[in-house]
């Protein structure tokens, strides 16, 4: 644990290991997704994930993508979320948690250029700086299969906020040297300050990526335009915050 602390000290991510029960969590999402997808496409052939692209028309992922994930996201799928990865993002955020309402999902065919997310970094959208990202791959995910991120410690991001751009283009040009493309396996996860810029590109590797994400931040930190009703369900609350949050203060004359 305390190496994971330390290289989201000094990049603002890590990649941590699942233990054989959070493992068996996730395989059963995976089984459930699988089942969607053959209930969707009616398809005869065996389904894989990573070899998926050899059964779907790029056209029509986009339907298929949210049919998945309205279905992954009913009976508090966010709570089973969360409660795969606590034991390795509590110590980074703490223990009185919210987590967004639905976890989303990302599919990315090889030479697929529909599903493209440019760099940026959820703060410029109007996310707290204090949220993190899991981001739990249902596949073995490297280099352009997978997402990059613009690590802490590296010069461009330093100094990220001495350059002046006009697009996602120039800002890619500037900070493609130092982009670290996360190569990642099937049974581990990625947590990531959302502050740092990331995004993905062509996936020009021959397997498609399938990796769901969810945003968690403290109770108590500080929110943006996403404020807690709207966007945030609370995880966990311990007695004395439920009774201070719920406090009236008495009127004196």
């Amino acid at each position: 644990m305390k190496k994971n602390i330390k290289s989201f000290r000094e990049k603002g991510f890590f990649i941590g290991k699942l233990n054989l029960a959070e493992k068996a969590k996730v395989n059963l999402i995976k089984h459930k997704v699988v089942d969607l997808i053959k209930k969707k496409i009616k398809s005869k052939q065996k389904i894989t994930l990573e070899n998926f692209h050899i059964l779907i028309d790029k056209k029509k992922l986009n339907e298929l993508r949210m049919y998945i994930h309205n279905k992954m996201n009913k009976r508090k799928f966010n709570f089973n979320y969360y409660n795969i990865v606590s034991r390795l993002i509590e110590p980074i955020v703490g223990t009185e948690n919210v987590i967004q309402k639905k976890v989303n999902l990302s599919i990315q065919l090889p030479q697929d250029n529909s599903s493209l997310l440019p760099v940026h970094s959820d703060t410029w959208a109007g996310d707290s700086p204090f949220e993190i990202v899991i981001w739990l791959p249902l596949v073995n995910c490297r280099k352009t299969q997978s997402m990059f991120i613009l690590p802490k410690n590296s010069h461009k991001f330093k100094n990220f906020n001495k350059y002046i751009f006009k697009n996602n283009n120039e800002i890619m040009k500037k900070i493609r040297p130092d982009i670290k493309f996360i190569n990642i396996k099937y049974g581990e996860v990625l947590i990531f300050s959302q502050n740092l810029p990331h995004g993905n590109v062509v996936n020009l590797e021959k397997k498609t990526r399938w990796s769901f994400n969810a945003r968690v931040k403290s109770l108590m930190s500080p929110y943006s335009k996403k404020n807690l009703l709207d966007f945030f369900e609370i995880i966990n609350l311990k007695p004395a915050t439920e009774f201070g949050l719920n406090y009236e203060y008495p009127k004196f004359k």
